[in-house]
């Protein structure tokens, strides 16, 4: 969001946890006020979100659109999307299609460092349920700085087991069709072998509406 509005964009996001959102607006209190001016956030839920639009692009990426647990959920999220688009606007999803052929359990791990503070996320998840469309996952967030490192564990004691809903591509082009006024779903599959996505490349998949492309108005993200 930030290195949009950097570039002269009107941006606005949002997310569900209000920790999420009030980082991101202390991040935005670095900026300056012609960049603060050009972005807004605020919190809310995928498929319940209310934004005034219309704009240019709207997009949900890092397979965030996997936590919409059913498929009205989905729909939901899909539908208002393209209430506020403008005409000719782009909707862009971005997410790991599923491979039903998997009998392993599956390990991702991405690592970033910036400015002497290094960040670990690994992603466990055990082979889908073709039935439920949902699997099993963990995450851990592990961050050092200046030698001292902090993580969330793997889980909490009393949490139930969180769980995703999985996507292929005959199941989101039939999501695709029950949205109604979406752009036209384009899918692009890429094999990554397993060794880069241990090393943080990306997982087997990836499908977006439309391509990305730096918007004139304003832009959403979820």
């Amino acid at each position: 969001m930030i290195e949009l509005a950097r570039r002269g964009h009107r941006v606005t996001g949002f997310d569900a946890t209000p920790e999420m959102v009030a980082y991101a607006r202390d991040r935005l209190k670095r900026e300056e006020p012609a960049v603060r001016h050009r972005v807004r956030v605020s919190l809310a839920r995928m498929e319940a979100f209310r934004l005034r639009g219309p704009f240019d692009l709207v997009f949900c990426l890092l397979s965030t659109f996997k936590y919409l647990l059913t498929e009205k959920a989905a729909l939901a999220h899909l539908r208002r999307v393209a209430r506020v688009l403008a005409p000719g606007g782009l909707g862009v999803v971005g997410l790991h299609l599923t491979d039903y052929g998997r009998t392993h359990t599956d390990r991702e791990t991405w690592r970033g460092t910036r400015d002497g503070v290094g960040v670990v996320c690994e992603t466990i998840t055990r082979p889908p349920d073709a039935a439920t469309r949902l699997e099993w996952l963990r995450n851990r967030l592990t961050v050092r700085h200046h030698g001292r490192a902090g993580s969330n564990g793997w889980r909490r004691p009393g949490h139930a087991a969180p769980t995703a809903q999985v996507s292929s591509r005959p199941s989101l082009r039939k999501c695709r069709r029950s949205s109604g006024r979406v752009p036209r779903l384009q899918a692009r599959h890429q094999h990554v072998p397993r060794a880069r996505r241990r090393a943080g490349g990306p997982r087997r998949g990836a499908a977006e509406e439309g391509p990305a492309q730096a918007p004139s108005r304003p832009t959403a993200r979820s």
